[in-house]
């Protein structure tokens, strides 16, 4: 915040006008509201690299993933290919 008096060119403190009090809070509204559109500028920034490597990081799990859901898939065919031969063996 400025100083509430500002001095004249013969060093002497003069009280400030209405209109310099009223550009000054005009100026400090402009700073606070450029302040708030730079921390969502940075919070979308942030959020942008973590679903980068989010998806980065997908890229290389979902593989794996896929692996392991059809050696389950595998599993529970072989699972019910014997409980149907067990069932046909033993009426």
């Amino acid at each position: 915040m400025l100083n509430k008096s500002s001095k004249s060119r013969f060093g002497f403190a003069r009280p400030r006008s209405k209109l310099e009090e009223f550009a000054e809070s005009k100026i400090e509204c402009r700073i606070l509201r450029n302040q708030k559109g730079q921390s969502a500028t940075e919070y979308m920034l942030l959020i942008a690299v973590i679903v980068i490597g989010l998806v980065a990081a997908a890229s290389r799990i979902i593989p794996i993933f896929q692996e392991g859901v059809n050696g389950l898939g595998a599993n529970i065919t072989e699972t019910l290919k014997t409980n149907q031969e067990m069932t046909k063996a033993n009426p």
